[in-house]
């Protein structure tokens, strides 16, 4: 389903909310160890017959997305992988560029994504506007992680 970088797959303004300037967050407040994220659907343009919707696909979903990260990134070695963030380098401040450097470094030698992922079960209907899954970091130092992926 996927074959992207998926360290390279964000919005770039997510870029900087975990990234260290000067020793300090540049987004989130000094000492945060976690981030509740949560995925929900605001709107059901799509079919506006109805107000709710069914949940399903999101455990297909993250299956890919974890097999996605272990092919295309945790499976490379640091060294492939560590010029693709020079991309960022000329968009970003060179304090940004180096504090993603250093965290994606962190990430890649621990070898899997510090997370927990929560979805209401598969063929749920739910009405729009209540999320329908959770990701939360589960080691301090990736409090970044579910807001980059998110």
């Amino acid at each position: 389903m996927f074959n992207l970088k998926p360290h390279l797959s964000t919005d770039f303004y997510k870029v900087s909310h975990g990234m260290d300037i000067n020793g300090k967050p540049a987004v989130h407040p000094e000492g945060i160890t976690h981030m509740y994220e949560t995925l929900t659907p605001r709107d059901n343009s799509y079919f506006p017959y109805d107000n709710k919707m069914v949940v399903f696909g999101y455990e297909l979903f993250m299956r890919e997305l974890v097999k996605n990260w272990k092919s295309n990134f945790f499976d490379k070695t640091w060294t492939f992988l560590e010029s693709d963030f020079d991309v960022f380098a000329h968009m970003s401040s060179p304090q940004v560029h180096e504090s993603m450097v250093s965290k994606f470094k962190q990430l890649h030698d621990l070898g899997y994504l510090p997370l927990e992922v929560r979805a209401l079960p598969e063929g749920t209907l739910v009405p729009m506007r209540v999320p329908v899954l959770s990701i939360v970091n589960t080691l301090p130092e990736f409090y970044w992680l579910p807001g980059y992926l998110e």
